[in-house]
């Protein structure tokens, strides 16, 4: 399991939208958005 799929597997256990994860967590949704699509290089 990658991390992208581990935040959205805990995000949507939580019933959260990413905007609503995004904001709890203090990042930008896009960002959010890649890393559940593991499009950041680290």
């Amino acid at each position: 399991m990658t991390l992208g799929e581990r935040l959205r597997q805990l995000r949507t256990e939580k019933s959260w939208t990413q905007p609503q994860a995004a904001e709890t967590i203090g990042i930008e949704q896009s960002y959010l958005s890649k890393l559940e699509n593991d499009n950041v290089v680290a």
